[in-house]
This record gives C-alpha cells, structure tokens and sequence, in this order.
C-alpha cells in the first residue's frame, strides 16, 4: 500500500466517500481503502527549482539567451570572444544531474553543442548580450555573501 505524498497538504473531511482531503489541490484518499489521488505528486505544489547559472553580471542564464564568451587574448592584447545560445535547460533521464545545453550558433542542429553541469555558480566571461524577453537586464541579481 502506498504512502500519502509529501507534497500534499490535508486536512480531515467530514464526507463519508473520503477522510482526507489536500487543501491545495482537492485531491482526496479513499475511505477505508488507501490514499489514493493523495499517493501521487500534489498538483498544485510548487515545481521544484533546477539549479542554473549565472554569468558575470550575476544574471540567471536562461534558454533563448545569447552569451557573449571570452575566447583568448590575441596580438596587442585583443580580446576575443565567441557567441552561444543556450538552447536546452533540463534534469538528465538516467540521473540527477541538472545541465544547460549552449549551441555554437551553426544553424545546424544537434551538431555542434556543449553541455555545461548547471550549479547555481558563477560564470566569469560569461554575458548575456540578448534574451528571449526585452527586460532581461532587469531580471533579479545572484545575491553573493561576503
């Protein structure tokens, strides 16, 4: 017999087809036979937060967003850069690693990519330059204890 899920929040009900019932989602047990809907994932509950990356500005990178990537320091100490897009933010399927997928802007998909293991961590040399939304400047800032 299954547990009640975590994500539930009850209370006790008065009807006589169900005890308890969650007070986010109204999802109910069976009386006297199980939790059932209660024994799965709440669907009101907060979805759970993947951790990401920042970059130097302390800007949560986001998919959509191009970055501007500090490449090498060349003749008369000019700086080069290169330019990715961010094309894939998820949890991995075979374990619980968590990681942004960046396209070298190819046009061509699924051929030139890297992966990156998302830690809440700063990247240096990492911008965002541009961003799916218009206020992406304004997104919140990565707050640093010091």
């Amino acid at each position: 017999m299954s547990d009640l899920h975590p994500s539930h929040v009850t209370r006790p009900s008065d009807a006589s087809s169900f005890d308890e019932v969650c007070t986010k989602c109204g999802a109910t047990d069976i009386a006297g036979g199980g939790w059932g809907k209660l024994a799965e994932p709440c669907s009101a509950a907060e979805p759970q937060r993947l951790p990401t990356l920042y970059d130097e500005h302390h800007r949560e990178i986001k998919v959509g967003d191009i970055v501007k990537v500090f490449h090498f320091v060349g003749a008369r100490r000019k700086r080069h850069f290169m330019y990715k897009q961010v094309i894939e933010h998820r949890k991995s399927s075979t374990s619980d690693t968590v990681y942004m997928k960046f396209s070298h802007l190819t046009l061509k998909p699924d051929e030139a990519y890297y992966l990156m293991h998302c830690d809440d961590s700063l990247l240096r040399g990492y911008e965002i330059v541009q961003g799916l939304e218009a206020n992406w400047e304004d997104r919140p800032k990565l707050k640093v204890a010091l």
